[in-house]
């Protein structure tokens, strides 16, 4: 049952190896996009797998450590999945290293909880109560 709530989280992680793993001569050049158009695609990267990784985690019963912990736990995948990345791209060639893409992993992490937080936990109602 793990795999089976986490599979869109699984395809999106290879699909995004394959996309961030790219020699840099496979990329568009970086000074005819939007200046930060790198760092935004890391954050959208980032935030959509954080978002299905908690959803994978939280709906699965097999292993009750990952369902109770699911938030850290996701978050702490997503940010070592994109230190994971950053390393490999160090040995492909027109890649390289860059710690503001680990920065920008990070953010994209917090804010795949927050976009979880708000579509499934969040309620206004209890706000207008108090």
């Amino acid at each position: 049952m793990f795999f089976r709530y986490n599979l869109f989280a699984f395809l999106w992680i290879v699909l995004c190896a394959l996309l961030t793993l790219l020699p840099g001569s496979s990329m568009p050049d970086s000074a005819s996009l939007v200046k930060g158009a790198d760092k935004i695609a890391h954050i959208v990267m980032f935030a959509v797998l954080v978002f299905l990784l908690i959803v994978g985690f939280k709906k699965q019963y097999e292993f009750f450590f990952v369902r109770h912990y699911a938030v850290p736990f996701a978050i702490a995948c997503g940010w070592i999945y994109g230190i994971v990345i950053e390393i490999a791209q160090h040995f492909i060639p027109g890649r390289g290293f860059e710690w503001n893409d680990i920065f920008a992993d990070l953010i994209g992490c917090i804010l795949g909880y927050l976009s979880f937080y708000l579509l499934y936990e969040f309620n206004p109602k209890e706000l207008l109560r108090q």
